[in-house]
């Protein structure tokens, strides 16, 4: 089955609806809705390692907070009921001396979604209570180590549910040595 028919069953919206970026610094190209929004600059401006590639959101957002600095601590607060966010980043560092290890990072799953990863602690970083869905989810791919963050508002529609779960299946990453 060719992507627009996958599209069309899936909720998700056609091609031509959709913007691709290649973000050659962060070595991956990233498709997503014309209508979701691109962070200009990190959502976590104090986060060295994982590294911020690319953070979109249907709402406007504001980078930082005060409480959690490895969490998009002001966007989730910003997301309404019926919003989504998405940010990937890359460790980086070397694993060696590390707790983390090749096991952290299972390799991409065929298809992204609510099951995948596990709910961070963002409710906690917050300064008000919230209602709100989220998945942190570890993966690697091309020799690369990652981390997905998804949320979404209570109310967030399937059909932005669906078109955020795509977003990640349409990732493209490049090896280690290309990026």
């Amino acid at each position: 089955m060719d992507l627009a028919t996958t599209q069309a069953n899936s909720g998700a919206p056609e091609a031509s609806e959709w913007k691709t970026d290649e973000i050659s610094e962060a070595g991956l190209t990233v498709s997503y809705p014309s209508a979701w929004k691109r962070s200009a600059e990190p959502l976590m401006p104090g986060l060295a390692d994982p590294r911020e590639l690319v953070a979109l959101s249907t709402f406007p957002f504001r980078a930082g907070g005060e409480n959690c600095a490895h969490l998009p601590e002001n966007a989730i607060e910003d997301m309404g009921a019926g919003d989504a966010l998405i940010v990937v980043q890359e460790r980086v560092g070397d694993l060696e001396g590390s707790e983390a290890t090749l096991r952290d990072y299972p390799e991409r799953p065929e298809h992204f979604g609510p099951s995948n990863g596990y709910r961070s602690e963002a409710a906690e970083c917050l300064d008000r209570r919230k209602a709100f869905f989220d998945r942190f989810i570890p993966f690697s791919e091309s020799g690369r180590r990652f981390y997905a963050y998804v949320a979404f508002g209570a109310d967030t529609p399937s059909a932005i549910r669906t078109q955020t779960w795509t977003i990640l299946d349409r990732l493209d990453v490049k090896t280690a040595a290309d990026s």
